[in-house]
């Protein structure tokens, strides 16, 4: 039998997890972040992660061993597991959210997923089938010397047409690929392999206008650098994470490391990041909307009557 799971889907500032939380207390849930830097540790600001505190009373061993992270009384999973220098791939959270879903499903709660890290929620209502290829240290070693358009030209002489499988933007995705293709995958069409995960999801996807995102993108980043995102990131640094891991974290991690570092002033630092987020917003819904599978939403309470009938629906489902 499949278990029933809804993903919340959008660009960044959209209001996914704020939606996904409603849900989860109207309908008996809990969440499962699908945010490839929320995982890790000390990467709060930067990250919009909701307020709370991690619930040490219950555990899930995936492994690592999960604990649940509280707020507004919904358990939220996938937050705070990892120091920020150590390695976590799709392949990895597809792992780790399937023994979650498990686990949530057998306590006869419902499954929430809210993210904006496409390839993670993917990895998810695709079922993608990851190749099992060994990566050497060496290997990582040799990726992480690289600049971002020094991975992506190696990428592209490996395989010429990879843009059509990686965003080529993404350090992290690139990363990825080329530690991969140099470790013996044979076409980058592999990513892209599919099975049956038993899993049967509803997709929603939350969207704005253009200008209106662009403000609340603006304002969101004004709110965080007034609350000390500055000074979360000079925290990072303190506690040895390199500043090359953070330029691979993209966005506020990559421009705010550079502004403590030196290489530009506050006002570039901030313009430079306004920008950038803008366009990794763009990317998103460019990337989202390629995904035949999202009910775009009009308004939260088509939200609920969507789940409702989706979580109430009779079918070979738990």
């Amino acid at each position: 039998m499949k278990i029933k799971c809804v993903a919340v889907v959008g660009p960044t500032a959209c209001g996914k997890s704020d939606l996904a939380v409603k849900l989860a207390e109207k309908f008996g849930g809990e969440v499962i972040s699908a945010d490839s830097r929320q995982i890790f540790k000390g990467m709060d600001l930067g990250t919009g992660k909701v307020s709370g505190f991690l619930d040490s009373s219950f555990s899930i061993d995936c492994p690592p061993v999960i604990f649940p992270f509280v707020s507004s009384g919904i358990r939220h999973w996938m937050i705070d597991i990892l120091d920020p220098i150590e390695k976590f791939s799709a392949a990895d959270f597809q792992r780790c959210a399937l023994a979650l879903i498990k686990n949530i499903s057998e306590r006869n709660r419902s499954v929430f997923v809210a993210g904006g890290t496409g390839f993670f929620v993917r990895s998810l209502t695709d079922g993608l089938d990851f190749a099992k290829v060994q990566i050497s240290e060496e290997v990582r070693r040799y990726v992480l010397s690289l600049s971002l358009s020094e991975a992506s030209e190696r990428l592209i002489s490996l395989q010429s047409d990879a843009e059509s499988f990686v965003d080529l933007k993404n350090p992290r995705r690139v990363a990825r690929a080329l530690e991969l293709m140099l470790s013996g995958l044979g076409n980058l069409s592999a990513m892209k392999n599919k099975r049956e995960l038993g899993l049967e999801f509803l997709v929603l996807g939350l969207s704005l206008p253009r200008e209106t995102l662009k403000l609340r993108i603006f304002n969101r980043l004004e709110e965080r650098l007034q609350k000390g995102m500055v000074a979360e990131i000079e925290g990072l640094i303190e506690r040895g994470v390199p500043i090359s891991r953070l330029e691979s974290f993209g966005l506020e991690y990559r421009m705010i490391a550079r502004y403590v570092s030196g290489s530009i002033s506050y006002d570039e630092m901030k313009t430079s990041l306004y920008s950038e987020i803008c366009k990794f917003a763009k990317r998103q819904m460019t990337w989202f909307k390629k995904y035949s599978n999202v009910v775009w939403l009009d308004g939260e309470r088509e939200a609920f009557e969507l789940v409702e009938h989706f979580l109430t629906s009779m079918g070979e489902t738990m």
